[in-house]
């Protein structure tokens, strides 16, 4: 009876084998005859080193965010991936939710909540097109340089072995543990990302890109990921596994991916006061504030409220440069990050929708009364911010409500003479309809019509 067994257990591995191409793994390894190719050379040593490390470096993340869809029944849900364009399963598609698409289930190792198997890329491709009809969205299989991107955590870059971390045992199903089968999906711990199983359980099919396209060499398309038969070393981020376009095996599967649209905006929160800052390209990125600094901002960040027409949420006025220095200095320093003053160059191209020549008499309409609190709407007083319309770019109040500080470019110091760096752009609540957006002035003290708007760089 045991020869028996070890016979079944000879012909399961076999059967698997061919998935993979050499690699430097262990003496004895089953995937000794394999066709696996890796981007990076490390020694048995390195990785042996690495798997005894004592301190605890997996990184969590929770799952809560990216967006759930339901199919028949059955859930899935896609996770934005850090600094990218498109989101990824949270899990490998299980056998549920191919049944649910698909009315069969060609998987060897059968269980509802396990990845589905023994699925080609030509069949993968058929249920995206089925999933797509059903959903009206545009699923689609991640290319293999997106799919490492998840695996590595996203924009962080991160450099762990796996996905999520240097341990295999946390975070993947492998030959070590796996008792040579598959498992449910999200068993093990997740990446930074909170993905799922990108390490381990099955090979993940991917279409190609124009990085992987030299190193195919006649094969049509790569997996990756490893698989519950695989060892530590095959399962590695940087293995790339080989596979014909109708190849069906036991350990190869997939996950979804879906393009999405990056936010132009950034979030902030101090001390309870939330501000947003909005992407503009010019051609070099940078973002600027929503709105102008309000009263309640600066009150958290200083710790006194100057205006001489106090209300929370009118914009902060009777502020020197000197002062807004000193507030951008402090905010900076609460939030890790670097804000600025915009130069005059950027509050222009900001303020015409992120266009060099503005399409409209003022920022985003030709209508003030639509944009703007000016002399004929506003009881000579300042406003609520982002009660008029916004610009292209969804920016309140760059005309009207109070002037603005801004940095003066090297063009502006030169034709002032000097490097005081000091300008006021825009108009306020006191002024009248007969403003020219590209007018500055050089005001150097504190007044109740000024105010400003925070920069900051892309980096």
């Amino acid at each position: 009876m045991n020869s028996i067994k070890k016979i079944i257990l000879c012909c399961l591995i076999l059967s698997l084998g061919s998935m993979v191409t050499s690699i430097p793994v262990k003496a004895g390894n089953p995937q000794s005859r394999s066709r696996v190719t890796q981007t990076k050379k490390k020694t048995a040593t390195k990785k042996q080193s690495t798997t005894q490390k004592q301190s605890p470096t997996t990184s969590q993340s929770s799952s809560s965010k990216g967006q759930t869809f339901t199919v028949k029944g059955v859930s899935f849900k896609m996770i934005p991936v850090d600094g990218a364009s498109f989101a990824i399963g949270m899990t490998e598609v299980t056998q549920a939710l191919w049944t649910a698409v698909m009315g069969n289930n060609p998987s060897k190792f059968k269980g509802a909540n396990r990845p589905v198997e023994q699925v080609s890329w030509n069949d993968c491709h058929q249920f995206i097109e089925k999933l797509n009809r059903l959903t009206g969205k545009k699923f689609r299989l991640p290319n293999v340089t997106e799919w490492e991107l998840a695996a590595r955590g996203g924009s962080n870059k991160n450099e762990f072995e796996y996905s999520g971390s240097h341990y295999i045992d946390k975070i993947a199903w492998y030959n070590a543990n796996s008792g040579n089968t598959t498992h449910n999906v999200a068993m093990k711990q997740p990446n930074q990302l909170g993905v799922y199983d990108m390490t381990g359980n099955v090979w993940e099919w991917c279409d190609d890109d124009e990085a992987t396209a030299e190193l195919q060499k006649g094969y049509s398309h790569l997996s990756r990921g490893g698989c519950f038969v695989n060892n530590e070393n095959v399962c590695s981020i940087s293995v790339k596994n080989k596979n014909y376009p109708n190849d069906r095996k036991s350990g190869l599967g997939f996950r979804l991916a879906i393009d999405i649209e990056i936010p132009n905006y950034q979030v902030f929160n101090v001390k309870g006061i939330e501000f947003k800052m909005i992407k503009v390209g010019n051609p070099v990125l940078y973002y600027i504030g929503m709105t102008e600094v309000t009263q309640t901002l600066w009150e958290a960040v200083m710790g006194n409220n100057p205006s001489l027409l106090k209300s929370p949420n009118h914009p902060v006025e009777q502020v020197s440069w000197d002062a807004c220095q000193v507030f951008v200095k402090r905010l900076s320093e609460l939030t890790g990050k670097k804000f600025r003053l915009p130069n005059e160059t950027e509050w222009l191209f900001a303020a015409y929708g992120g266009k060099s020549k503005n399409d409209f008499r003022f920022s985003g309409s030709n209508n003030i009364d639509e944009i703007a609190w000016y002399l004929k709407n506003s009881d000579r007083k300042t406003h609520v911010v982002a009660t008029k319309k916004p610009n292209q770019l969804g920016i309140y109040d760059m005309i009207g409500n109070v002037k603005e500080w801004c940095e003066a470019s090297q063009k502006i110091k030169s034709q002032l003479g000097n490097d005081s760096g000091h300008v006021v752009m825009g108009s306020s609540f006191f002024e009248s309809d007969e403003i020219n957006m590209a007018t500055y002035s050089t005001e150097y003290s504190s007044d109740y019509k000024i105010g400003f708007r925070l920069a900051m760089d892309e980096k």
